[in-house]
């Protein structure tokens, strides 16, 4: 009995989505997965409008991705996630506590263009949300991480949003800001690597 060959191209176009998405080559899919990416980035940027209505979901989504072991496809993600900052600007605010975690968990990563990446997301973020929001994501994410270049990335992110809202904000005694800034910054100060203490 002679075993019949398929084309590929017939064979997505009969299978059901995910079964021909489990029978691509691990490249195929990565293409793909970075194509999608670089798709919502462009949405991001041109209509972002169009990402609001599901913006939950697909932050959701975004941070697996930014989770992902393959690099490209992770610094496509984060890569996203910064465009997403700089162009849904507050609209993001909800989404800061789940995002910024990720982000700085990437910090610290060895790879070098991650580290870069991660560092253009958080700054995005820092420029564009709430600065009261993003100041409470990044303590929350970073202050008590136990990698070295986290807490440095976190302290340093924090040192320019507390410089950009102005000293004065920070310790007018607003319950909201004042009690986690100032215990932050005493423990950034505090920290064993020189790095992070210049930023505390």
């Amino acid at each position: 009995m002679e075993h019949m060959v398929v084309p590929a191209s017939l064979l997505l176009q009969t299978a059901e989505p995910t079964y021909s998405m489990c029978l691509l080559p691990e490249v195929f899919k990565r293409e793909k997965m970075i194509e999608g990416l670089a798709l919502v980035r462009s949405l991001a940027i041109f209509h972002s409008d169009v990402l609001l209505e599901r913006l939950h979901d697909l932050s959701v989504a975004l941070i697996q991705e930014v989770k992902n072991l393959r690099s490209s496809v992770s610094r496509a993600a984060i890569d996203c996630l910064g465009d997403m900052f700089m162009h849904l600007k507050k609209n993001m605010d909800n989404e800061l506590d789940n995002c910024a975690r990720v982000l700085l968990s990437k910090a610290g990563e060895s790879n070098l263009f991650m580290r870069e990446d991660v560092d253009k997301a958080l700054d995005a973020m820092a420029q564009n949300v709430t600065p009261v929001r993003a100041l409470t994501s990044l303590i929350n994410g970073g202050l008590s991480h136990l990698n070295t270049a986290v807490k440095k990335c976190t302290a340093q992110h924090m040192c320019d949003l507390v410089e950009r809202t102005g000293p004065w904000r920070n310790l007018s005694g607003k319950q909201d800001i004042t009690d986690k800034t100032l215990p932050a910054i005493i423990t950034f100060a505090e920290d064993n690597s020189q790095e992070t203490r210049f930023y505390g």
